[in-house]
């Protein structure tokens, strides 16, 4: 019995993964029981899920590696299946079509600040890699900078190198100039820059290592969200995701000032929610735990086991972790999101 879309929709997603670049969309195929293993290639026809444009679609089966391979435009939407497969095989399918696939970033401009390294380059990647046209933000890390631009470029997408200290107005203004007029408004905000602060307990601290955390965390967002968010509201469309920390939540000694800022930050956050929700903008959180990047590495090798240990999903978490949270949030997928805080540490806390 054919199951509904949705649930062979997904079914599919969990089963299958997306050949980005070349427009092939492979899924594995589920043999029930009783049945000989070898599945001679064979074509069958399958329709869209349309009621204007009932387009016929290909689709051919490899008998070697049982995989439905779909050519087509690297856009994927749902169809239903037409076919009776032969020795009993389920086959559970999304065929390519004109609709986007809901995490498709094509025709996107994306930018992400502090991305010369670390999480920041990761996200970069990982957007390009889905079709964004990245924007790779630094202050002075030009050669790492160039580098991730270079290996984007390599792979086929599209990266802007620009350099500019988040907390200057006139820098960000004039950064996100040269991206409208090089390539338009600006789609995606990743607003990850990092601002370095003083590890000290509060009796060790004063007001001015203090201040200057407070400061640089949310002078820094309150820039680029304002050179940002206004275009998007003028199009009616903006993914705007902050990168904070868990330390705004859950205490931990000497981080007094990194953890109050990003504090601030989630509040900020849920504020640029609630005001550009109608004009089609959503504005997220993601806070990581530790993760293992530069930032960090002065001290991840002390914390090391630790943090294994006390993490479920039995590791320390790398930049690509929180850039697919990102992105997760950055993308069509969580179109309805908005307002949201969400921990990636593997469990290390569970809100």
């Amino acid at each position: 019995m054919l199951r509904t879309l949705e649930q062979r929709v997904l079914r599919a997603r969990r089963r299958g993964r997306r050949a980005r670049d070349v427009g092939i969309f492979g899924l594995d195929v589920k043999q029930r029981r009783g049945y000989d293993t070898e599945f001679k290639g064979s074509i069958h026809e399958a329709y869209r899920e349309s009621v204007q444009d009932w387009t016929p679609v290909w689709k051919s089966v490899n008998h070697e590696t049982p995989r439905i391979t779909v050519p087509g435009p690297p856009a994927f939407g749902a169809f239903r299946s037409v076919v009776s497969a032969p020795l009993g095989i389920d086959i559970y399918m999304c065929l390519a079509s004109e609709r986007p696939y809901m995490s498709d970033f094509s025709d996107r401009i994306a930018l992400i600040t502090g991305s010369s390294r670390g999480i920041g380059a990761a996200t970069a990647e990982r957007l390009a890699e889905r079709g964004a046209r990245v924007v790779v933000n630094y202050r002075s890390s030009e050669d790492e900078a160039e580098s991730v631009a270079a290996g984007i470029r390599d792979a086929g997408g599209e990266a802007l190198v620009q350099r500019a200290d988040v907390t200057d107005p006139d820098a960000v203004e004039s950064m996100v100039t040269a991206v409208e007029e090089e390539w338009g408004t600006i789609d995606v905000l990743v607003n990850n820059a990092n601002m370095p602060f003083e590890y000290a307990s509060f009796a060790e601290m004063d007001w001015a290592d203090f201040e200057s955390k407070l400061d640089a965390e949310l002078k820094a967002a309150f820039t680029v969200s304002k050179a940002v968010l206004p275009g998007m509201a003028e199009q009616g469309y903006g993914r705007a995701v902050y990168v904070s920390s868990g330390l705004g939540r859950r205490p931990q000694g000497g981080f007094i000032a990194h953890g109050t800022a990003k504090g601030g930050l989630d509040s900020f956050v849920k504020y640029l929610a609630q005001e550009y929700g109608a004009d089609g903008v959503a504005a997220n959180v993601v806070a990581p735990g530790i993760v293992e990047t530069p930032a960090t590495e002065d001290r991840i090798d002390d914390v090391r086991e630790h943090v294994i240990d006390s993490t479920p999903l039995d590791r320390v978490a790398q930049p690509e972790d929180v850039a697919g949270a990102i992105t997760a949030l950055a993308s069509d997928d969580a179109r309805f999101v908005t307002g949201t805080y969400t921990p990636v540490n593997g469990g290390s806390v569970m809100e």
